[in-house]
């Protein structure tokens, strides 16, 4: 059984993993939000359904194969990560329709 101080070491270095989350989450919410607001609803639902729960699900299941305990708690940020290149893509391509 784990005492404190051991769950409280893995509880430590792990959210310090999950943190990096933070630095992408903003700008994909901010482009869902855009596009939601620029009347295009389908990419807006493409950006976060891929964020909450395809790449979720899909770093969920690969990261911890690969990485053990760190993976798990990667699975968020990776998510957001490749969100934020689909949230890119579609900035670039849609820049000339919307004018930004």
């Amino acid at each position: 059984m784990l005492n404190y101080l051991e769950v409280f070491s893995i509880t430590s270095s792990g959210f310090k993993l999950f943190a990096t989350s933070f630095l992408f989450v903003g700008t994909n919410i901010f482009s869902s939000g855009m596009f939601t607001a620029l009347s295009n609803g389908k990419v807006s639902a493409i950006i976060s359904f891929l964020r909450t729960f395809v790449f979720l699900l899909l770093s969920m299941f690969l990261l911890p194969m690969v990485m053990g305990v760190n993976g798990i708690w990667l699975t968020v940020p990776v998510a957001e990560l490749l969100t934020l290149g689909v949230s890119i893509f579609y900035f670039i391509r849609l820049r000339k329709v919307y004018h930004y």
